[in-house]
């Protein structure tokens, strides 16, 4: 079974890093981004490339609006918009032509992208009524269904119309009432019946879960950790990383990037150069193909 690809430098691959005020940022080389979005403040929230194109993608802003980057340019629609209410967190492409955006209740709301027809609606997911604790949103490959995760390390599962409600996961890291979990990866090839994935935490610590038919991954062990500090913002594992054998990169709220590596892996190679704005707490997303 082939395992993890190195990742790490432009060509072959393309990476970036997303900053809070809109900004797209090449990493290892990558060709830079010239159409990104520039908000007066930092109202980011989130971003993710289209289906396939590193290079090209939308930002999330606090609001709920959609900024296209790179070219040719995704033109999104009919998606929710709070002006002046900072409630949007995440969002996830179903499709080339759409996806569905998270809000801080747990609500999920469908958007299109170039005309393209809207993606089944939610009808079964968490909602955390007046709390704004749900932060991060992910598909499984039928494209009907998937996860929340919550700030607690709670992760919850969603189905649209068609699609079926997820195993839940019955090994999970979870820290009630605190603000912990920063961001989540689950198997590609996971599948309603099984599941199984990482979290990640506010000072770089990996957390397995795992549910259903599937096995506990592989341990995590050789990562950035800041013990008592909030630094931990995203990670992004390279192409073909799966619960057995899987590296990749750790995302510090500065813009480092930094290699992580599970059991039975090496470390990859650094990402060299990369935005890096010290001492602020700027960088927001990490991706990369």
């Amino acid at each position: 079974m082939a395992g993890p690809s190195l990742c790490y430098a432009y060509p072959p691959c393309q990476i970036y890093t997303t900053e809070a005020f809109g900004g797209v940022h090449p990493d290892g080389g990558s060709p830079a981004i010239t159409n990104e979005p520039t908000f007066g403040s930092p109202l980011a929230r989130a971003s993710h490339p289209m289906p396939g194109t590193p290079g090209v993608g939308l930002v999330l802003d606090a609001y709920g609006g959609l900024h296209p980057y790179g070219t040719p340019a995704v033109t999104p629609s009919q998606y929710p918009y709070y002006p002046g209410v900072d409630i949007a967190r995440d969002f996830v492409f179903a499709s080339a032509t759409g996806g569905y955006e998270l809000d801080g209740y747990g609500g999920i709301h469908p958007f299109s992208v170039n005309g393209g027809a809207l993606p089944a609606a939610p009808v079964n997911y968490p909602y955390f009524t007046g709390n704004d604790v749900a932060r991060k949103i992910v598909l499984l490959a039928d494209g009907k269904d998937g996860y929340v995760l919550d700030i607690h390390g709670g992760i919850h599962p969603w189905a649209a119309s068609g699609g079926t409600l997820p195993v839940a996961p019955a090994q999970y890291g979870y820290w009630a009432g605190a603000n912990v979990a920063r961001d989540v990866w689950v198997d590609p090839a996971a599948t309603i019946a099984g599941a199984s994935g990482y979290v990640l935490d506010l000072y770089g610590g990996f957390h397995a879960f795992w549910g259903g038919t599937a096995a506990a991954p592989a341990a995590i062990v050789n990562y950035p950790y800041w013990a008592g500090s909030d630094l931990a913002r995203a990670f992004w594992f390279s192409p073909g990383s799966m619960p057995s054998a899987s590296f990749g990169y750790v995302l510090d709220a500065y813009g480092g990037i930094h290699p992580f590596a599970g059991s039975g892996q090496a470390l990859p190679p650094p990402i060299f150069p990369f935005g890096y704005w010290n001492g602020r707490d700027l960088a927001r997303a990490l991706f990369g193909g």
